[in-house]
């Protein structure tokens, strides 16, 4: 899944049933690389999403950093594709 742009409160609840219609065990993967701001929900949101086993494929510093994700998630910058 692709989330591009702004992820802000208001988007929260409409990306979050996204993720609630899925079918188990499949865990989808983030590209985040297009994120170019999120607000507090907006991490929020993205850190429950990694706690609850969902892979970021790939994202921007940036991002890396407001989530403070690090190498041992195996997270790939758009650079490193």
């Amino acid at each position: 899944m692709v989330l591009e742009g702004k992820l802000l409160e208001p988007w929260v609840t409409e990306v979050r049933a996204l993720f609630s219609q899925r079918v188990p065990p499949l865990l989808p993967r983030l590209d985040l690389s297009a994120l170019t701001f999120v607000d507090a929900a907006g991490i929020e949101l993205l850190q429950n999403l990694l706690r609850e086993g969902v892979a970021v494929e790939s994202c921007s510093a940036f991002v890396a950093t407001l989530l403070r994700l690090n190498d041992e998630r195996e997270v790939r910058r758009p650079d490193e594709q």
